[in-house]
């Protein structure tokens, strides 16, 4: 492992958090093991469900997309390239799909006039605040890249120190240090653009570790495992709700009209490339001679017989016959 080698102290952190991401991740793709699922769940669990909590306005529309973005995890783990940035990949599922649950939830109030918003107790102004900053964090640290994303996820929002993120990415724990402090200068430029002061931006990242001491409820942790653990070896998934499994299609119908687009984006720019590069490459040579026009055959002139009409013929016109010639009076 090269963190091993780089730094020792990373190994031990490791070791001492069980087992790494991509070794789980290995584990469930592999051999579809139920305890490597379980333990994916209960270690980014309270993650997941910060995220579903602060988007959503109630515990049960967050408990259907909790279950929603692990059940996706299961259809989608084959196909996760940076395993062991695992976590960094569940933080933007359960944004998304927070965020569609949302929208979904709006549409159907907008289509049923007659429902009544659900009773809901009203949060102090300050929790509310804090709930709005967090929306925000979330926000923006989907849109930081990969390679930064991933030490802000396990330090900022796991409660990861330095050397127990090394290990789980197997990187340096100076690499991790390097990444992690631009991801913040990051944050803190794009949070200030949308009003937030730095005072607030510290805020957010004090409240960030608040969030990933926040576990999951614990029932809803069994079930979801109980269910996904069935749903793999084929038996009925009775404990996951009608909601999740169909909030969890629509966020997979959502990434592959995403990879279409942008499979159809590439195609599109690499014929416009080939083309330009035929164009540019045509307008250095000369081009060739267009073909000669078939010649008409010759159509031969008209000849009068001026000797049998030598009026037409005005040096015969001496000789032709006065008016009072036969032929003349015919004309």
């Amino acid at each position: 492992m090269l963190s091993a080698k780089l730094d020792p102290g990373a190994a031990d952190a490791a070791e001492a958090i069980g087992p790494r991401p991509s070794e789980l991740m290995q584990r469930l793709v592999v051999e579809k093991d139920a305890t490597a699922m379980a333990v994916l769940i209960e270690r980014f669990g309270g993650m997941v469900w910060g995220i579903c909590r602060r988007v959503l306005p109630t515990d049960e529309d967050a408990e259907d997309a909790f279950q929603a973005v692990f059940l996706v995890l299961v259809k989608k783990a084959v196909t996760i390239r940076k395993k062991e940035a695992v976590g960094s990949w569940l933080h933007g599922v359960a944004f998304r799909t927070a965020m569609k649950a949302r929208r979904d939830l709006r549409h159907r109030r907008r289509l049923d006039s007659k429902a009544k918003p659900p009773a809901a107790t009203p949060s102090p102004p300050s929790v509310a605040s804090c709930q709005e900053l967090h929306r925000i964090l979330d926000e923006e640290v989907e849109r930081l890249p990969a390679k930064l994303k991933a030490p802000f996820v396990l330090c900022c929002l796991e409660g990861m120190s330095r050397a127990e993120a090394a290990g789980e990415l197997d990187w340096s724990a100076a690499l991790v240090a390097s990444r992690l402090a631009r991801a913040r200068q990051q944050l803190q430029r794009r949070l200030v653009r949308r009003g937030v002061t730095l005072s607030a931006t510290l805020t957010l990242l004090a409240l960030s570790q608040q969030t990933a001491a926040a576990a999951a409820p614990a029932l809803l942790v069994q079930a979801t495992i109980s269910s996904l653990a069935a749903a793999g070896t084929g038996q009925t998934a009775a404990a996951l709700s009608p909601a999740a499994v169909t909030l969890a299609q629509g966020v997979l119908r959502s990434v592959a009209v995403a990879k279409l687009k942008v499979v159809t984006a590439v195609v599109l720019t690499l014929s416009v490339a080939v083309g330009g590069a035929a164009i540019a490459t045509n307008q250095g040579e000369p081009l060739a001679p267009l073909p000669a026009p078939a010649q008409a055959a010759a159509v031969p002139p008209v000849v009068f017989v001026a000797l049998e009409y030598p009026f037409l013929n005005p040096s015969m016109s001496k000789s032709w016959p006065s008016r009072s010639h036969p032929m003349a009076a015919a004309w």
